[in-house]
């Protein structure tokens, strides 16, 4: 069964600040590899999400947006 799973964990630097990091993994039937150069574009969707009607194609770059706005980094 496919699904997403998102886990989440705080720590504390040197300068006692304090980092989330966040976790998120997809066991859903993937994404072709001509697509993921296109991934984070707003208004672009996967083939799954044409084929479905689902979504406007922006929740990636928004959350990309939210992420290097907070001096986050992805990998």
């Amino acid at each position: 069964m496919a699904g997403v799973e998102l886990r989440l964990r705080t720590h504390r630097d040197e300068a006692r600040q304090w980092w989330l990091n966040a976790k998120v993994t997809d066991t859903g039937p993937g994404i072709a590899a001509g697509e993921l150069a296109r991934l984070f574009n707003q208004f672009e969707q996967a083939g799954g999400g044409r084929k479905f009607n689902e979504g406007s194609g922006l929740g990636l770059s928004i959350s990309r947006e939210y992420a290097r706005l907070m001096a986050g980094t992805s990998r």
